[in-house]
């Protein structure tokens, strides 16, 4: 199976239309329409990666952001917003985001950071199994 995304936006069509788009790229899809609720996917469930809308109806999503990078630093997370400029890009790199998209979103755009993102969490996944290994063999 594959890396499961979970996918926060309150734009319910948009969303829904991008996660069935995922799904047919063998990804499983969380979605929430709000920070609550995607607090709530993160505390149930194992996420891979995080696609995330800059602007929620209950706050900023980089709020969530620097949660997600405090409890999992290595989560790679894409900000999405309508209100794309130079500053906040800027700002969400700067606060730990792993890539920024314009809306509306371009499906091939998405799929090549997914893909790159994808990448960077198997590379992880599998460092971490090298250290726990050689952690084993040095007791």
């Amino acid at each position: 199976m594959g890396k499961t995304i979970l996918f926060v936006d309150d734009e319910h069509t948009m969303r829904t239309f991008q996660s069935k788009n995922l799904r047919r790229e063998g990804y499983e899809v969380l979605e929430a329409d709000s920070l609550a609720a995607a607090r709530e996917q993160l505390n149930t469930n194992w996420v891979d990666m995080v696609i995330l809308d800059r602007r929620l109806p209950d706050g900023e999503g980089l709020s969530l952001l620097k949660e997600i990078n405090q409890s999992n630093p290595h989560m790679p997370v894409i900000i999405l917003t309508a209100y794309g400029n130079i500053d906040n890009a800027v700002e969400a790199i700067k606060n730990g985001a792993y890539d920024y998209l314009t809306k509306p979103v371009d499906f091939e755009a998405l799929r090549t950071r997914l893909l790159r993102m994808e990448e960077t969490v198997d590379l992880r996944q599998e460092l971490d199994l090298w250290r726990k290994r050689s952690h084993v063999l040095d007791v």
